[in-house]
């Protein structure tokens, strides 16, 4: 993971059922204005190092542009889990833009003025959330973005902006798949909405890594299907793609919780699914992996993980800002590959826990089904 901030560097469960109701509270009304939960954190004993002593009475805003698939629940689960062991932490208001840039952005102006002293995200719609966030910033509100920021400056336009080496995680996907398909095919890269900073990052890795080494693999579209991290989307998106090309022999992922429905659109259309690499693989897909192998003898799957750290660390200095603490260091820059089907890994599957669980996480058993119950 990256965090681009200089200053950064010189610094360096009862809430849990009303965070999920406040969360379908707003999914279901439109509100992007957020719900505010009060949290209890930890005893003040026990407070980490990121938690320092200089503030209290802390309020946290979590601006989501898109609130509506599994990847999302789990940051905000491992956002509140992480903000709960500190005391300081009073209050917090989850906005939901429900994938309208302008419900997003009007989030953001919302959580200002109902005075957060903290804002936390992801910048599902890049550039266009700026001015926002400058503005956040102009207020005194210390602003951290995971996984996607808005471009600009960061230590200027917002506080910082936490992530891993996205260009890496492409490089690695674009090495894995073109050694599937034996260094020559056509491929599809399916991302998050057009022109979002995360998906940008990761694919510019996969087609620098592919021309330099695999130039025999073709990426069809000529970019990424903007399918807004969205199963049902990926499903109808893929379906479109299998009636305009005869031959598509592989597929990256920056979403793994939509794979599953990639996968339904090939046995829709009567075409054996090919090999997958992906990140952010659910449970859902794990199990079944083993169902589609026996129906797809060439399919193989490869999972990248390690996104939940970005939202963990993304916490971790925010708060460390505002309260004078130190938020440590991180724990990997880059995603590390948590199984190849094709070196004889058998994805983690527990048939206990919900559809959307990822099992790479810190969250315990009881967490998971918890927050996605």
């Amino acid at each position: 993971m990256k965090i681009w901030n200089s200053a950064v560097g010189r610094r360096t469960q009862a809430f849990t059922a009303l965070f999920i109701a406040a969360l379908a509270l707003s999914a279901c009304s439109g509100n992007t204005g957020g719900t505010g939960v009060e949290t209890p954190g930890a005893d003040a004993g026990d407070r980490p190092a990121w938690c320092g002593e200089e503030a209290d009475d802390i309020v946290v805003g979590v601006t989501d542009g898109f609130g509506g698939n599994t990847a999302r629940q789990i940051f905000n689960a491992v956002v509140q889990e992480e903000l709960n062991l500190c005391p300081a932490v009073t209050d917090v208001i989850y906005s939901n833009g429900q994938g309208d840039p302008q419900k997003t952005i009007a989030g953001i102006d919302s959580l200002v003025a109902q005075g957060v002293d903290i804002i936390l995200g992801v910048a599902d719609f890049g550039e266009a959330e700026l001015p926002a966030v400058q503005a956040a910033t102009d207020a005194g509100v210390t602003v951290v973005f995971y996984a996607a920021d808005p471009g600009g400056d960061p230590g200027e336009d917002y506080f910082a902006s936490v992530k891993f080496d996205l260009e890496d995680m492409g490089r690695q996907q674009a090495q894995w798949l073109a050694e599937q398909i034996g260094g020559e095919g056509d491929v599809l890269f399916v991302g998050g909405f057009e022109n979002n900073n995360f998906t940008n990052g990761i694919f510019e890795g996969f087609q620098a890594e592919l021309a330099a080494n695999y130039p025999d693999v073709t990426i069809l579209e000529d970019g990424y299907l903007a399918a807004n991290w969205d199963p049902a989307m990926i499903q109808q998106m893929t379906a479109a793609m299998l009636a305009k090309y005869p031959q598509i022999d592989g597929i990256a992922n920056d979403f793994g919780g939509g794979t599953l429905s990639a996968a339904r659109a090939f046995e829709a259309a009567g075409r054996p699914f090919v090999p997958v690499t992906a990140t952010s693989t659910d449970n859902l897909f794990n199990c079944s992996v083993p169902d589609i192998q026996a129906a797809n003898p060439d399919f193989q799957a490869q999972a990248l993980e390690g996104n939940w750290r970005q939202p963990q660390y993304g916490v971790r200095v925010a708060v460390a800002e505002v309260t004078g603490g130190d938020p440590g260091p991180f724990e990997g820059e880059k995603l590390v590959q948590f199984y190849d089907t094709s070196a004889g890994d058998v994805p983690p599957c527990d048939p206990e826990l919900p559809d959307g669980a990822y099992m790479d996480t810190d969250l315990t058993k009881e967490q998971l089904l918890e927050y996605l119950q």
